[in-house]
C-alpha cells in the first residue's frame, strides 16, 4: 500500500518547497519506506494533467518547454509503469492498458528536483 500526504504550514504559505509525505506500507500496515522533500521544479512552472479522471489517454501541457523532464508513472503500489521524456509543450499518451485506480505522476528535472500529482483511472 501507498500512502501519500503533504504538510502545509499557513503561517510559511510562501515557502518555495512542499514537504511530501510518502511512505510505503506492507500488508500487516508496516512502514516499508520513509518520506522524502519534494521541491518545486522552478518558480512559475505550470503542468495541466487533463482529463482527470481518466478513462483510455491522458494528456499533459506546460506553458513553457525549456527544459527537458522525466515524466515517470507510478501505479498505487509504487511499481513505475510508465516512463519517457518530456521536451514540447503538450504530450498524449494511451491509457487503454493500464487498470483502474489511483496512480502517480512524476516529472523530475536535470538537478534531480520533482514536482508528483494524483491520476485516476476510471
Amino acid at each position: 500500500m501507498l500512502l501519500v500526504g503533504s504538510t502545509y504550514d499557513s503561517l510559511n504559505a510562501h515557502n518555495e518547497g512542499l514537504n511530501m509525505l510518502l511512505f510505503k506500507l506492507d500488508t500487516a500496515g508496516n512502514v516499508l519506506t520513509g518520506f522524502s522533500k519534494i521541491e518545486k521544479l522552478e518558480e512559475g512552472i505550470d503542468v495541466t494533467v487533463y482529463p482527470n479522471p481518466f478513462q483510455n489517454s491522458i494528456h499533459l501541457k506546460r506553458k513553457e518547454s525549456a527544459e527537458t523532464l522525466k515524466l515517470q508513472i507510478l501505479d498505487a503500489t509504487g511499481r513505475l509503469i510508465e516512463e519517457t521524456l518530456w521536451s514540447n509543450n503538450e504530450m498524449s499518451f494511451s491509457t487503454a492498458r493500464w487498470n483502474s485506480g489511483i496512480y502517480l505522476y512524476r516529472l523530475l528535472d536535470s538537478e534531480g528536483r520533482q514536482v508528483e500529482g494524483k491520476l485516476i483511472k476510471k
